[in-house]
């Protein structure tokens, strides 16, 4: 039995209701239709962007969201500590215990305008960004497995920094040379490296890390460090808490959040605390 067999078979017996997406913003809809029919949960089987779209529509109400990991990151599975079998996410999300989490506010500019998003684990400014710009384009002929190695050599190769101002509480810092930012509420992302290894996401506090400087080979033999958290004292790399933060530059530079790609600079990033129930351990 194939994989959506599978679920199929499993939700059966659980005897919850099932329907499958056709293609992008069918994940809002379905959770807007559950909500209408009085849902007190909506499980969501897929990757990081199918969780992206459900909490955008759950956030300020009482219907928790179960994650059901089947992207090809799953980072918000390792951040939450979601089962990692299907089968037995799915028993978890219909049983497990429902608790509140925070959620970042995003706001960035468009060709239309400024426009604002939720993201549940990671927001990225500059070398991130462009990697999942790539990451979306290449997967339609690469496939998932590929998208991911491809666009980071490919970035590695072409990537320019960028000089860009960093503003949070009573803080200031000019960055000549902007790697990459990361906006943690999660601990991890690009497949479990964890730039943020204490972050938490009930604590009302994002965990910044800013990387500046690094060139191509820099970053193809640091980035792998992060697997267990950024170096001790590690140049180039600046560690934060804050509640909110402002990023501004280059209209060129990319923001992306939850492996989505958003838009660009200026952009400014707020913690919502208590704002999703979901569950988890």
């Amino acid at each position: 039995m194939n994989g959506k067999g599978r679920l199929n078979s499993e939700a059966s017996r659980l005897n919850i209701p099932i329907e499958w997406t056709r293609q992008p913003g069918d994940v809002q809809k379905l959770t807007k239709k559950a909500i209408e029919n009085g849902a007190t949960r909506v499980v969501v089987a897929g990757g990081d962007g199918s969780f992206f779209e459900a909490a955008n529509v759950l956030r300020g109400t009482e219907v928790a969201l179960g994650f059901v990991p089947g992207g090809t990151g799953n980072d918000l599975r390792r951040t939450l500590g979601t089962p990692e079998d299907r089968m037995e996410a799915i028993r978890f999300a219909m049983e497990g215990d429902i608790k509140k989490m925070d959620v970042g506010l995003v706001r960035f500019s468009t060709p239309n305008g400024e426009e604002e998003r939720i993201f549940l684990n990671i927001a990225e400014v500059g070398f991130g960004a462009e990697v999942v710009i790539r990451m979306n384009n290449v997967g339609r002929f690469a496939g998932s497995k590929l998208a991911y190695p491809l666009s980071l050599l490919s970035c590695l190769f072409s990537y320019r920094k960028r000089p860009v101002e960093v503003h949070w509480g009573n803080n200031k810092q000019s960055v000549p040379a902007l790697t990459n930012l990361a906006v943690a509420n999660g601990r991890f992302f690009g497949r479990g490296l964890q730039p943020a290894p204490q972050a938490q996401v009930d604590d009302g506090l994002f965990d910044i890390l800013l990387i500046e400087g690094l060139s191509a080979i820099k970053i193809a033999t640091r980035f792998p460090a992060l697997k267990d958290g950024p170096p001790p004292g590690e140049p180039g790399m600046t560690e934060f808490q804050t509640q909110s933060i402002l990023v501004t530059g280059p209209a060129t530079v990319g923001v992306e959040a939850d492996g989505e790609t958003l838009g660009n600079l200026p952009a400014s990033f707020s913690v919502l605390p208590n704002e999703l129930f979901v569950v988890r351990p």
